[in-house]
């Protein structure tokens, strides 16, 4: 049977906080210079209310008889008022995670079709997300659901 996809509510915050671990662990093994491994600190509980009560964001899970098994945040934008921008409203998918247990069932792409539908309901003209160099099964994913490489994003890190 398929997942539901559904708001998160408050009394998802530790389910969340379980699937975010090995997403963090992931995102700090490809990007150490950035993100910090989850045995290194404890995401803040105050970071997902936050979300969950401003307007403006998303936040999803997926859920089966094994429970929650996946998430979506993501928050509705606007371009910087700049002569330079084009002026647009878009959505930026800021993180997916799906339980290991349950990849490749699907799930990411149900939450990616519920979070197009919720970007579409407020007028956005787009979704953007980032993906991490080196994080081959999300890149997949997202060309699957006919996203795009709109820029590459360099840094160079600077010796003090």
């Amino acid at each position: 049977m398929a997942p539901t996809i559904r708001p998160a509510e408050a009394r998802d915050i530790d389910c969340l906080l379980a699937i975010y671990r090995p997403a963090d662990d992931l995102a700090a093994e490809l990007l150490p210079g950035f993100f910090k491994p989850a045995a290194g600190y404890e995401r803040p509980r105050t970071e997902i209310e936050a979300q969950l009560a401003d307007a403006d964001a998303l936040v999803l899970v997926a859920e089966d008889a094994r429970g929650v098994i996946g998430l979506l945040m993501a928050a509705l934008r606007e371009s910087p008022p700049w002569a330079g921008f084009v002026r647009r409203c878009y959505v930026e998918v800021v993180d997916l995670a799906v339980d290991a247990a349950a990849r490749r069932e699907g799930v990411g792409r149900l939450l990616m079709d519920a979070a197009e539908a919720w970007a579409r309901e407020r007028g956005a003209d787009s979704v953007d997300l980032t993906v991490v160099e080196g994080n081959a099964p999300a890149l997949a994913l997202y060309e699957n659901l006919g996203y795009r490489m709109r820029s590459h994003r360099m840094w160079k890190r600077l010796d003090r």
